[in-house]
């Protein structure tokens, strides 16, 4: 009997040893559990953090360079030492780099903290100067600013010594006095901004580069089609960054760019028809004509031509459109912060440069028209029709005939119109110009201040 309690007894010990020690594994496996959840919750806490700094970094490094830019001459020294290498107290860093991108300039950012990084991209323009708070800025010494018919202007102007009057032209009625609603300042080398091209003319250069392949790239990223092409989503393949074609090209494409820069460049013409959606950082480069038809929509990309852009779009589009010629058709809308800009190239025949807006097309952003001031020309010109409207800024180092509606600034050497027999120089003869209607925050251009004043435009 003691035998059997002995051997209970030794049992019972024995359970509940088992026990002890089964409920010690169970409350290990709870702790290391819980020291896992919180070890992980620490890691994704630091891993945040981590990708915050790197974030911060690179907007930080977006900053510094952008306060660094404080002239055109800085500008050029930063695009000349890019890319830049920034580091911060907290041993983040960054390395950024500037470059053109049309007429705006393009800044991209890498910040790194501990194993995060973070790119952050921003299209970069200039706070304009005081020259454009005016309404209006004529700026040809040697004629009168003369206003006829219903034009008028709500803001103040600056004229030449040979200062504003009024005038009477056939089939329209005449101000009873000059309609402008703001000061008027007679100056005897009036105030004209003029165009600092380093950046811009490097960009043409790469472009007429790529277009006589002369341009040094990485044969790996390019892909050719030896005749004309139809271009749509599934053909270019996001590991290829340029895209040559030896003929026409028709897009019926959804592309988009977002970090690395896609170069369509095209021998032909280029049509943009069908469905086709270009968004980021594309650039379409022709030789030849580029018609933007149909249901396109572009978003901040650049279209180039060395013959004439023609936009027909029954969708709102937004990027830079650079060519000697372009045409904006009255049912094309261009959303800020669009550019249209002409300019001569070093490589085209110019018999002429045009800017024409016809009525009922929209424009916000900017118009300008650079001639390298070849006046006595009149196929220099910027034409906006009457029911043309333009939200922003229109320059021109030659000439404007006037007959829209700007919300902005007017920036112009000349104003031009005929009516046979007559050509005139100096007159406004239904145009208004209103720059108490222009949105805050308006940017420009890089180049059109001699003084800099960097500011982000749009980020990517």
């Amino acid at each position: 009997m003691l035998f059997s309690k002995i051997l209970i007894k030794d049992s019972e010990d024995g359970y509940a040893l088992a026990s002890m020690l089964l409920l010690l594994v169970i409350l290990s496996f709870i702790a290391g559990s819980v020291i896992s959840i919180q070890y992980f919750k620490n890691q994704m806490v630091l891993r945040d953090i981590a990708q915050v700094k790197a974030l911060y970094a690179a907007e930080s490094g977006i900053a510094k360079v952008l306060a660094s830019c404080e002239n055109q001459d800085a500008i050029e020294t930063s695009l000349n030492q890019s890319p830049l290498n920034i580091i911060f107290p907290d041993s983040s860093k960054t390395m950024v780099e500037i470059k053109p991108w049309g007429v705006f300039l393009l800044v991209q950012s890498r910040g790194k903290f501990r194993k995060s990084e973070v790119m952050r991209s921003a299209f970069v323009a200039d706070i304009p100067s005081s020259v454009f708070d005016n309404a209006l800025v004529f700026g040809n010494r040697n004629h009168q600013l003369v206003f006829s018919g219903t034009s008028s202007v709500t803001g103040d102007v600056i004229v030449g010594q040979s200062g504003v009057t009024v005038g009477n032209l056939r089939n329209r009625t005449s101000p009873i006095k000059i309609p402008v609603s703001g000061k008027i300042s007679r100056e005897l080398n009036p105030d004209f901004p003029i165009f600092h091209s380093f950046p811009f003319e490097q960009q043409i250069t790469f472009y007429e580069k790529l277009l006589r392949h002369e341009a040094q790239i990485n044969q790996h990223q390019a892909m050719v089609f030896v005749q004309e092409a139809e271009i749509r989503s599934k053909t270019i393949p996001d590991s290829i960054n340029y895209v040559f074609v030896k003929g026409d090209a028709h897009l019926n494409a959804k592309i988009q760019r977002r970090d690395i820069p896609l170069y369509i460049i095209v021998e032909g013409n280029v049509s943009l028809a069908g469905i086709t959606v270009l968004e980021g950082l594309i650039t379409i480069i022709a030789a030849k004509r580029i018609d933007v038809r149909e249901q396109t929509f572009v978003q901040q990309g650049i279209l180039f031509s060395k013959d004439s852009i023609t936009i027909a779009t029954s969708k709102t589009v937004s990027g830079q459109f650079i060519s000697p010629v372009i045409h904006i058709e009255s049912d094309a809308f261009l959303t800020y912060p669009s550019v249209v800009f002409s300019t001569p190239l070093s490589s085209f025949p110019l018999e002429k440069q045009e800017i024409k807006l016809k009525s009922g097309s929209k424009v916000e952003g900017m118009i300008a028209l650079i001639s390298r001031n070849n006046i006595e020309q009149p196929e220099r010109i910027i034409i906006i029709e009457e029911g043309a409207t333009i939200i922003g800024t229109v320059f021109s180092d030659n000439k404007v005939t006037f007959d829209g509606t700007i919300n902005g600034t007017v920036v112009t050497k000349d104003f031009y119109f005929y009516e046979s027999p007559t050509t005139y120089y100096g007159w406004l003869r239904g145009g208004t110009i209103d720059r108490t209607n222009l949105p805050t925050g308006y940017l420009l251009p890089s180049g059109f201040t001699n003084q800099a004043r960097l500011s982000v435009l749009e980020w990517l």
